[in-house]
């Protein structure tokens, strides 16, 4: 349903964005374990190690309509995973879905995110979900940054100790109004 994308980061480096797929699987475990302590804990909340087998499939078995998920890695390097973006449909409210991200220590605050998290929304737009929540740490300085970058922030609920929820609209900026709508027509700005 998706194609991949091929596109620069902002220092020129070269990446491609695409669906995430099962053969993916070893590379999503290397990335796990290559975060660091305090990566892995600002995206699980908690200390964690390598991901289970039924979380390997989980996360690379995706439909693309109710749970999306794209991989980004450097064209010049395809087995070295920069970062996963995915959102998964909320089955009582299906315009809304929980997002998340996570981008390679190495390669965090180079522009990968916000390239990855502007596919989501691209794609989530295509399948109908106009509104992600994300559920973070009120620590995660660079996760709310990330995503007013992308979205509208609509609402912020604290929900547990340190943790949050945050609800946000998904909108485009037309090219040729510079209005802003939440309809995908491919008439649109990043």
């Amino acid at each position: 349903m998706f194609e991949p994308s091929y596109l620069d980061l902002p220092k020129g480096t070269p990446v491609v964005i695409r669906p995430i797929c099962p053969n993916d699987a070893p590379a999503l475990q290397r990335g796990m374990m290559a975060l660091s302590a305090t990566s892995r804990y600002l995206r699980f909340h908690m200390n964690r190690g390598p991901l289970t087998e039924k979380e390997l499939y989980f996360f690379t078995h995706c439909d693309q309509q109710n749970h999306l998920a794209f991989v980004m890695f450097p064209v010049a390097k395809p087995q070295e995973l920069i970062g996963v973006c995915r959102c998964i449909r909320d089955k009582a409210n299906s315009n809304q879905a929980d997002m998340a991200i996570t981008i390679a220590d190495q390669w965090q605050k180079q522009g990968a995110g916000s390239l990855l998290a502007k596919q989501l929304r691209k794609a989530s737009l295509v399948v109908g979900i106009t509104r992600w929540t994300a559920f973070y740490l009120a620590t995660n300085r660079g996760i709310s940054k990330l995503l007013i970058q992308v979205a509208k922030l609509t609402a912020v609920k604290m929900v547990g100790q340190g943790e949050l929820i945050a609800y946000y609209q998904l909108v485009f900026k037309h090219r040729s109004t510079g209005e802003y709508d939440s309809v995908w027509n491919g008439d649109f700005t990043a």
